[in-house]
């Protein structure tokens, strides 16, 4: 287990940026703090683990809410918190920590048991947090975050005050996870973790709330502020913002302003604002309603840039889509979000929250005309996959626009096309894409289409004896509301699995 939640927050909310880009990072915080682990492994219940030792706060024996630990509390942030293992056994084990809310407001909920440099490392429980009030009722629980950038737990509430508790479980403890793994536990190296509740305060930087009501014009928006990143001089994010509804009609506005051209550093492709709403409900931050359409508006000439309806988006992290757009330096925006109905399961209040940051994206379509007749010819990267990944951010520039890519083939491994326009916000309708082998014939069963609820994605195609695969994207229309034309790419080759 690493630090990067008790060293971040206990020096004040200051973990790096949340800037939800294309690839999707979070940083963190450095180092100490760790509960360590020995190189000992016990039989519990014929799982063997490796079990961590000296740093455990609590041991085992909170195994129910009647029975819960007291996190502690740090003196100088308000922080609280408790470090512990699942070394009871992590196929069943479940452990319960009480924790104490003096006033209501909005709280960031973290677990830490993956490595800072490998969110997704096997070997290391991938938790699941649960929160419950002082009567033992389910408010909220999370798997993954949204974006989903490691498997540690991680959510944003809002809460009254009160007593609460936090159990911690792993995720496999929850599923059949043993009918695809059969050695799953047997192969957790440590089950140590941290667990931890911070509140969020509007007064620090890069925390917002949403101003009072009404809200949705630039006059009376809130201003978002932005702070540049730490990892990435010349970029920005925006942190965390949220707000409530007051009712069904609600709409609330943010404000932003992209610093000047000379403020911001680009190693590749365009400026992007990236928005991203974690789900609601209990599988998400417990609140009872679920955020709406989501505008982005240029100010200047009041020409909406991307818009996405969330109101039916999957709660489930791994299908959910982010907002994303091309931005221009020195320009204002304005963001609106509006309330979109009630969230099955939902206990809490009509909040919501928003995590963004202003990135640079893949790297551009080099000429937008000459690709409709002439492949352009795309430099691959070795992907986590063990193969080749190809990315591009482009644009249809009319409904009639081809744009043509060339990819590298590798023998022996699958070809993979995924794209996103109208599911990112823009005004792209029926983005499609064709994958035609080397001498340009479209191959069998390689084709998808985007739509408003379904991603376009086209997987496993063989290349065969191809040296090169072009793939051919083309749209239906433009949404006469949405100015936006752009679009997101990624081809993959990906060793097959046995």
């Amino acid at each position: 287990m690493t630090s990067k939640f008790f060293l971040g927050l206990a020096a004040g909310l200051s973990l790096a940026a949340v800037a939800c880009g294309d690839s999707g990072g979070a940083g963190g915080g450095g180092e100490g703090g760790d509960a360590t682990t020995t190189g000992t492994t016990t039989t519990t219940t014929g799982v063997t683990v490796a079990t961590s030792t000296g740093s455990s706060t609590t041991g085992d024996g909170n195994d129910s809410i009647a029975t819960a630990a007291d996190m502690e509390t740090d003196a100088d942030t308000g922080l609280q918190f408790a470090q512990g293992d699942l070394d009871d056994d992590p196929s069943t084990d479940v452990d319960y920590y009480r924790f104490e809310i003096a006033a209501a407001g909005a709280f960031w909920i973290q677990s830490d048991a993956k490595p800072d440099d490998d969110p997704f490392a096997d070997g290391y429980p991938d938790l699941v947090v649960e929160l419950y009030n002082e009567g033992g009722d389910l408010i909220a629980q999370n798997d993954d975050p949204f974006p989903r950038d490691t498997q540690d737990a991680d959510f944003f509430t809002k809460l009254p005050a009160g007593t609460y508790y936090a159990a911690v479980k792993e995720f496999c403890s929850t599923t059949n996870c043993l009918a695809e793994d059969p050695d799953y536990f047997n192969n957790l190296t440590t089950t140590a973790y941290g667990v931890g509740v911070a509140a969020l305060d509007p007064a620090d930087d890069g925390i917002l709330e949403e101003a009072s009501e009404p809200n949705v014009l630039v006059a009376n928006a809130e201003p978002w502020e932005l702070l540049e990143t730490e990892a990435n001089s010349g970029l920005y994010f925006f942190s965390w913002g949220f707000g409530e509804f007051a009712d069904g009609s609600d709409v609330d506005g943010f404000t932003f302003t992209i610093p000047a051209a000379g403020d911001v550093t680009l190693d590749e492709g365009r400026l992007n604002i990236n928005l991203a709403v974690p789900p609601s409900g209990l599988t998400g931050n417990g609140s009872s309603r679920n955020a709406g359409l989501v505008e982005i508006v240029r100010v200047n000439d009041s020409a909406i840039i991307a818009s996405f309806d969330l109101s039916s988006e999957s709660d489930d992290v791994t299908e959910r889509t982010e907002t994303f757009a091309p931005v221009t330096p020195g320009v204002q925006y304005l963001v609106r979000i509006a309330d979109g109905g009630a969230s099955a399961g939902g206990e809490l209040a009509n909040f919501y929250f928003v995590v963004g940051g202003i990135s640079e994206g893949n790297p551009l379509e080099g000429d937008d005309t000459a690709n409709n007749t002439t492949p352009e010819v795309l430099t691959g990267s070795a992907n986590t996959s063990g193969g080749t990944g190809f990315f591009v951010d482009g644009d249809m520039s009319s409904a009639t626009d081809i744009d043509t890519y060339q990819v590298t083939a590798t023998a022996g491994q699958e070809f993979y096309v995924s794209c996103v326009g109208q599911r990112g916000g823009s005004g792209v309708r029926g983005l499609t894409a064709t994958v035609l082998d080397a001498a340009n014939n479209p191959i069998a069963s390689a084709t998808a289409t985007e739509s408003a609820t379904e991603d376009l994605f086209i997987e496993a195609v063989d290349p065969g004896a191809n040296a090169n695969l072009k793939v051919v994207i083309e749209s239906t229309s433009q949404d006469a509301n949405v100015v936006g034309t752009f679009y997101r790419c990624g081809f993959n080759f990906i060793t097959p699995v046995e």
